[in-house]
């Protein structure tokens, strides 16, 4: 289950301007409210997606995103994402192993890459994620996991535009 909560950049406000607090969607809604929470099930093959608008991109500037992540099964599986097409997309994701990944891909060249080493296997357990992106320090990017910093390797990063045209999806990256 993956609960939203708010996604920011300091460039650039990711909210939309109706929409505030937690960023939520509960089964039979057809929009964003606050309060409760949605899950992503049916093996990775669920989403909320939004179809693009330059509110939701990412930009150049620095990015906090954050979620709350509780698994009830292992594997691989999407955070969120806005992807255009194999070659311009952004995913924030678990890895097969559990770990958070984070990848920007601009005209087939990877912008920014970002690396966890914790896990977030334990099952039917709360995750507090955040990746704070400083696109001008490799020091500064890395994961959080309940508030402990988790980073392996070096981060890639750059101020290179990553927005695209796809839309944007919390859950899984292809329906």
């Amino acid at each position: 289950m993956f609960t939203p909560f708010i996604i920011r950049s300091r460039s650039r406000g990711i909210i939309p301007s109706d929409v505030s607090g937690l960023l939520v969607w509960n089964r039979g809604d057809t929009g964003l409210k606050t309060g409760g929470a949605r899950q992503f099930t049916a093996a990775n093959s669920e989403s909320l997606s939004i179809a693009d608008d330059a509110v939701l991109d990412l930009s150049t500037g620095d990015v906090l995103l954050g979620v709350f992540v509780m698994r009830d099964s292992t594997g691989q599986q999407t955070i969120a994402a806005k992807w255009e097409d194999d070659e311009n997309y952004w995913v924030w994701e678990l890895t097969a192993t559990g770990e958070l990944h984070f990848i920007a891909v601009v005209g087939a060249v990877t912008i920014i890459e970002v690396n966890g080493l914790a896990t977030t296997t334990t099952l039917a357990q709360y995750y507090h994620c955040a990746l704070a992106l400083d696109r001008d320090s490799t020091a500064n990017t890395k994961f959080y996991i309940d508030g402990v910093a988790d980073v392996t390797g070096t981060p890639t990063v750059a101020a290179t535009d990553i927005d695209n045209a796809g839309a944007f999806r919390l859950g899984a990256l292809k329906a």
